[in-house]
């Protein structure tokens, strides 16, 4: 076991990584979106668990870390998912979106980014809000 052939082969050929046989031992077939095969030679296909993802790819041999302000909630992921507006990641290989703090703010962004001097935000904000005539945010990240 751990070979394979074509029908009137004259070798056998290890089955790559990225690749499995299945219980029959048989045909090497690739792994699907959202499963993977790190070593050669694999009956079956792992899914990847929650955080990471395959990008799509099949006949995947790892799953990809999603980058921060993106997501993978289940296991077996084909794809990482973007954070709404007012919300990221803070690290890479996350399974959820958490809120960015007020005096922050973040609009297609990865990082929640600091409110500049002059500007305020709420938590979750997508954007900052300038202070009102009168008011004043001597310093970043202000909020309300």
């Amino acid at each position: 076991m751990g070979k394979t052939s074509t029908e009137g082969a004259t070798v056998c050929t290890p089955r790559p990584a990225g690749t499995a046989t299945g219980s029959t031992g048989g045909v090497c077939t690739s792994c699907v979106a959202g499963r993977f095969a790190a070593a050669p030679q694999t009956t079956d296909c792992s899914l990847c668990p929650e955080g990471p993802s395959t990008s799509g790819n099949t006949r995947a041999t790892a799953c990809a870390l999603c980058t921060p302000g993106f997501y993978a909630t289940d296991s077996g992921n084909t794809a990482s998912s973007a954070c709404a507006n007012g919300t990221t990641t803070f690290l890479t290989d996350a399974g959820a979106c958490g809120t960015c703090p007020a005096g922050t703010h973040a609009w297609h962004d990865v990082n929640c980014l600091l409110c500049a001097p002059g500007t305020y935000a709420t938590s979750g904000a997508e954007a900052y809000d300038s202070c009102e005539a009168g008011e004043f945010g001597a310093t970043s990240g202000h909020s309300v």
